[in-house]
């Protein structure tokens, strides 16, 4: 109880930052009958904030949390660990247990192919008007539309089209930002609708168990290129995701005295998550060089992997605090 009520206190906050540069090109997919992306990172920096002040980093909340339990095992004995009725683990060696958190702890690494994703994210999030679903809020099939009045975004003003759902299975609710002169969309901000939410299970009476995901904001902005062609520039999702568990845990000894050590988990919490992805240059690259990966290629580079920067680069580095960021959104306050 102190080391939660200590915990919570704090509000700790964790994050990592990255500034890449990736390569992309479409290639027809037999297999899918269409046109699919390949990415390539060609050159990658990041940064991992892991301490939440007064000393306390996720690794040293990590090792507390196990020592609560380790203190009650005998680290010689292999456990069989259950939870109610189920068994969850037929063999536990806290040995192996500690030295894997233990390799975890030290990594200060990440995939270096890994964070092509973000580039992939911002096209799912922002071309949504190739799909004809209730993620589609031009659709009239699921949602209404009004015409708002004028807002101006930096210098310029802009067409405001508000939508909201007209169908029970569409969520969300927001406003498209159009230019006048030529009807391209130049933001796009949206959430869930009154009384909407996303995924969520309720077994709390059952199994102890009960997760919502309450809230999701979408941030999407648009530009144009030297060739006139639109991209997506910046995307900016938050999620909080409420969860709750109270179940029972049970570590049988697989020794001949079969000693049991019982403790119950009770947690009770609401997480935020930000992701932010910020398109800083579009330029064009000889796509002839580019060669799409085999599946076995693109597992080879998730391997790869590539060390965090050290506090002292990172704070001598020109985008460190999204200020890259912070100097795009500026510009349409």
């Amino acid at each position: 109880m102190q080391f939660a009520d200590n915990l919570q206190e704090k509000n700790p906050a964790f994050g990592t930052e990255f500034k890449a540069t990736v390569l992309n090109k479409k290639f027809y997919s037999e297999e899918r009958k269409k046109e699919v992306d390949s990415y390539e990172v060609t050159a990658i920096q990041g940064f991992k904030k892991i301490d939440i002040g007064n000393g306390v980093t996720l690794e040293n909340i990590t090792e507390r949390l196990q020592n609560v339990v380790l203190k009650h095992l005998n680290s010689k004995n292999t456990y069989k660990v259950k939870s109610g009725l189920f068994k969850l683990e037929d063999s536990l060696s806290m040995v192996e247990t500690t030295r894997v958190a233990d390799s975890i702890a030290k990594d200060n690494t990440f995939s270096y192919y890994g964070q092509s994703y973000p580039l992939r994210n911002i096209k799912y999030r922002s071309v949504f008007f190739n799909t004809s679903t209730e993620k589609n809020f031009l659709d009239q099939k699921y949602y209404e539309h009004q015409l708002e009045e004028n807002e101006i975004l930096g210098s310029k003003k802009y067409y405001v089209v508000s939508f909201n759902p007209d169908k029970s299975k569409s969520k969300y609710s927001g406003k498209m930002y159009i230019d006048p002169t030529d009807f391209f969309i130049k933001k796009i901000k949206y959430s869930y609708a009154d009384g909407k939410r996303g995924q969520h299970l309720n077994l709390k009476f059952l199994f102890g168990i009960k997760f919502s995901e309450n809230q999701h904001h979408v941030t999407v902005f648009y530009e144009k290129n030297t060739d006139d062609k639109i991209y997506t520039s910046y995307v900016k999702e938050s999620k909080t995701n409420y969860a709750y568990i109270d179940r029972p845990i049970k570590f049988i000894e697989n020794a001949k005295d079969k000693n049991k050590v019982k403790f119950n988990v009770k947690v009770e919490i609401n997480v935020s998550e930000d992701r932010e992805t910020f398109v800083n240059n579009i330029t064009d690259f000889d796509a002839d060089s580019f060669k799409k990966k085999t599946k076995e290629e693109i597992k080879e580079a998730y391997k790869k992997r590539t060390s965090y920067m050290t506090k002292e680069d990172y704070a001598a580095s020109n985008w460190k605090d999204k200020v890259l960021i912070n100097q795009y959104l500026a510009q349409y306050n």
